[in-house]
């Protein structure tokens, strides 16, 4: 929820040469889902509508975040080229790819009485499946999903990695980049830091938001030989 949480992501993301904003969305219980999605999809669309001003390309949006984030974050991935805000009605919140860590993508498996998460969604399961379905990255998945890295300590017992792998082999399934790091030894708290991890989401990010270049002209000394100056002789 609050931006300080991931100002090393973002000076990490600026030192590779991304402008990177580092946001804050409202926290349950006071503010329900989708609350939170709200404000990280209302983030995407004003970086989006004010690029220009902020030296932004509009088409070179990608989204992190670590695990109640990297929910979002998958959020995004998934649904934010469905969504626009009341402000800004054509204006989607689409981002080009999105790097995950430790994020839970589906509690539609949640027992149905169960109680945890209704402090979050408002209802149990039994009450209210629905919202419960539409918070969960992995039913939200489609051919327009975005490319998506998801990283997770395998030793993490608060959110496991078999949601992220499903999402993962979902996008694969319809032919969309996608890729899972899992950390040895790793919980919930180191995984978030592990250099290795970062190091593969930072790569994934540049791999689909930076620009590719023109290739430098060959010098002549380098060009093959023509194909029937290679193939004739006696």
């Amino acid at each position: 929820g609050d931006r300080r949480q991931l100002g090393l992501y973002a000076a990490s993301l600026a030192r590779r040469g991304y402008i990177a904003f580092a946001i804050e969305y409202r926290l349950a219980p006071k503010h329900p889902w989708p609350a939170q999605w709200e404000d990280v999809r209302d983030a995407v669309i004003y970086v989006r509508s004010e690029a220009k001003k902020l030296g932004v390309d509009p088409d070179r949006i990608g989204a992190v975040g670590y695990s109640a984030g990297g929910h979002l974050a998958s959020m995004l991935a998934v649904n934010g080229a469905k969504e626009t805000s009341a402000s800004a009605p054509k204006i989607s919140a689409k981002v080009s790819c999105a790097a995950a860590g430790g994020a839970p993508c589906d509690f539609s498996q949640m027992p149905l009485d169960n109680n945890f998460l209704k402090y979050w969604l408002g209802a149990t399961r039994k009450e209210n499946p629905d919202v419960y379905l539409h918070a969960s990255p992995l039913q939200q998945v489609s051919n327009i999903a975005a490319p998506t890295f998801f990283y997770n300590g395998l030793m993490d017992f608060m959110v496991r990695p078999n949601s992220a792998a499903d999402v993962s082999n979902s996008l694969k399934k319809l032919g969309i980049d996608t890729a899972q790091h899992l950390v040895p030894g790793a919980g919930h708290i180191t995984a978030a830091l592990d250099e290795k991890a970062l190091t593969k989401a930072w790569a994934f990010l540049d791999k689909h938001l930076k620009p590719v270049g023109p290739k430098p002209p060959v010098a002549e000394s380098a060009k093959p030989a023509p194909a029937e100056a290679a193939t004739t002789g006696k």
